[in-house]
């Protein structure tokens, strides 16, 4: 049932290899195999396992029963990258947001994104997780899962997007700063932008971080920034919204 409400329900007798033990522990357990999982369903179909819903009930039963679930299991749901991720995603939205977060939230979310396994095999995915929930936590949780991207970036220096995941993460967590950590994300940001120096959806994550520095300084310091976001205009001379945003800061 976890699985099937991970990845949206499955037929059991095409089950995945990973789950036939479990299949094989249900039949020795019963002679009407198809009885139990109508059973389980409130369903006439005997074939399909279909997720637990709604999907607030379902979100909740897969977290609290992942609970000291072996690495096997985690690593099953992961053979289905993008549907584990939009789980992932629900279960943000539901049970995290910036005025609350849910004791034992944290713990279910690293034995899910944070084995060798899942980190090697599906970064993209992960950080994309990760940026995801930076966008609904506090100020208190942010800087943990920035570290966290910046570790997986270590990893792959050169996947593009890694790195745009790190450039939004890095500007949504600047709206909770001061200037002085204002100029540190932009510095970080201007870095990220010459190292993918022909990435113009980095390049604009830059310049949201200067206009963002920008107008948390004095004017005298202002004018440094804005030609930081004049240097971007001029490496990407036909992305307009570059120039756009130049213009608006003059």
């Amino acid at each position: 049932m976890i699985y099937a409400t991970v990845i949206g329900g499955f037929e059991w007798r095409k089950s995945i290899p990973r789950l036939k033990t479990y299949v094989d522990t249900l039949r020795k357990h019963t002679n009407d195999t198809e009885a139990v999982i109508r059973t389980v369903n409130s369903s006439n179909d005997g074939n399909h396992i279909y997720p637990m819903e709604p999907d607030l009930i379902g979100e909740f039963f897969v977290l609290y029963s992942l609970n000291g679930f072996t690495f096997e299991y985690i690593e099953m749901l992961w053979e289905y990258p993008e549907k584990m991720k939009a789980f992932l995603f629900r279960c943000i939205d539901d049970f995290i947001s910036s005025q609350e977060e849910h004791e034992g939230f944290d713990d279910v979310f690293s034995e899910l994104l944070f084995p060798s396994y899942v980190l090697n095999n599906y970064p993209e995915q992960v950080a994309e997780v990760i940026t995801y929930l930076i966008e609904r936590q506090s100020a208190t949780k942010i800087e943990s899962s920035i570290t966290i991207l910046e570790k997986i970036l270590k990893f792959f220096p050169n996947d593009a997007n890694l790195a745009l995941s790190y450039a939004k993460s890095l500007f949504k967590s600047s709206d909770e700063t001061d200037v002085n950590n204002a100029k540190i994300i932009a510095q970080k940001l201007k870095n990220l932008s010459e190292q993918f120096e022909d990435n113009n959806e980095i390049a604009n994550w830059c310049e949201l971080g200067f206009r963002f520095l920008a107008f948390k300084q004095t004017p005298e310091e202002a004018e440094v920034t804005v030609e930081e976001i004049n240097n971007l205009a001029k490496r990407f001379p036909s992305d307009n919204i570059l120039l756009f945003n130049y213009a608006d800061t003059l």
